[in-house]
């Protein structure tokens, strides 16, 4: 409740105002920024938020606000559509234009999980199709597109109701959405501790899955203003104004959550589109989220991994060991001993004086920076590969 109040008290804001699921339900289209985390909820937070919504919609005594209240989604207008999805169809199209194009600065966790289980649920109540579905309810789901991995969207848009390919699962987005679906089917059939039988049990219910399905369903579909038993679930829509910072806000609004490590402020950093100045198809900003994602697959190869680190047990920021050699190697730098993330400092004022003193003609600041990445990651990567080194060390 208190990250609430500390957005409702934030000036200069096109809007703030609570939205109910049922209003997205109109087809938008949702972008989640290259620094961004992917989608990585696991079991137990997907779990807790069915448990919720249903413990939610059974209950007789709601309430006073009547509604079940999520944490913030911040958002921002964008009314340029991403480059690959120009050729959707004409309809779906025309459909974004008219509903909207809004890039998610927080809340996209959530929010994806809300598009997974709304799909599970569809499939579960004998939809084959979301155009079966649309005919039947009048509610379009929203859309999600990752920039970093563009080829995800084809992918989601099918998820819940086509099966997927191992080679698909095998992207790492795709695996953890795969993965919640399945934590979804476990929860609904299942009759452990955590189960929604379990919850039915506890609260003296007695739901067949067909009624569970029917309860979760109305409550994601029911209008602002319902009066149906189940009410209905909202978000605290918060939509930033015209021309502000969203990577300042990103990394302002993950304050006090779950830590952003250096290397997540970097990525945000180094990847916020101003750095990219007339790159109107944002192919140079693509190509470096990209190679981010591959560097960082790399690092958590066991073998590779093992040469120049003894924290196995390390799974996110993996990265960040390229970011401290930089930083090492720099005998020229000032002193940032006593800053907690000395690492995001240190590289966002190298990239400050690089626009004020860089005079190369055909580098940009941010890809003089990045290249030292690059740079530093090829010498690992070689000296991985010789194998005397290798031995030696």
């Amino acid at each position: 409740m208190d990250q609430c109040v500390s957005v409702i008290n934030q000036t200069n804001c096109n809007s703030i105002q609570q939205v109910a699921v049922s209003e997205l339900l109109d087809g938008r289209l949702f972008v989640i920024p290259t620094y961004q985390r992917g989608y990585r909820w696991g079991r137990r937070q997907v779990v807790d938020l069915c448990n919720d919504f249903l413990e939610y919609a059974l209950k007789e005594k709601k309430p006073k606000e009547g509604f079940y209240s999520l944490q913030p989604l911040i958002v921002v207008s964008d009314n340029k559509l991403p480059t690959e999805l120009e050729t959707e169809t004409a309809e779906r199209v025309a459909t974004w234009r008219e509903k909207g194009v809004y890039r998610v600065i927080d809340g996209q966790q959530r929010l994806t999980t809300i598009f997974l289980l709304y799909r599970f649920l569809l499939k579960r109540n004998r939809y084959d199709s979301l155009e079966e579905a649309k005919e039947n309810l009048n509610k379009e789901l929203f859309h999600i597109y990752y920039e970093t991995r563009p080829g995800d969207f084809s992918i989601l848009e099918i998820m819940g109701f086509e099966k997927l390919t191992g080679c698909q699962i095998r992207d790492i987005d795709i695996a953890h959405a795969f993965n919640a679906m399945q934590y979804m089917d476990d929860w609904l059939k299942g009759s452990g501790p955590d189960s929604a039988r379990h919850l039915c049990e506890f609260l003296n219910e007695e739901y067949t899955q067909k009624e569970v399905i029917e309860k979760l369903l109305n409550l994601l579909n029911n209008a602002k203003n319902t009066k149906n038993a189940e009410g209905n679930v909202q978000f605290l829509w918060y939509e930033l104004a015209p021309g502000k910072d969203e990577i300042r806000e990103f990394l302002s609004e993950n304050k006090g959550k779950i830590r952003l490590t250096d290397a997540e402020k970097i990525k945000a950093l180094f990847l916020q589109r101003k750095n990219f100045g007339d790159d109107l198809k944002n192919r140079r900003q693509q190509a470096m989220a990209k190679d981010w994602d591959n560097i960082e697959m790399a690092l958590h190869e066991p073998d590779f991994w093992a040469i120049l680190s003894n924290d196995r047990k390390k799974e996110h920021g993996r990265i960040e060991i390229i970011f401290r050699y930089i930083y090492d190697l720099d005998t020229h730098k000032k002193d940032y001993s006593d800053v907690d993330d000395y690492l995001f400092r240190y590289f966002s004022d190298k990239l400050e004086e690089l626009k004020t003193t860089s005079h190369n003609a055909t580098k940009a600041p941010v890809d003089i920076l990045w290249g030292q990445v690059v740079n530093v990651y090829r010498m690992l990567r070689n000296w991985y590969y010789n194998s005397s080194l290798k031995n030696y060390s």
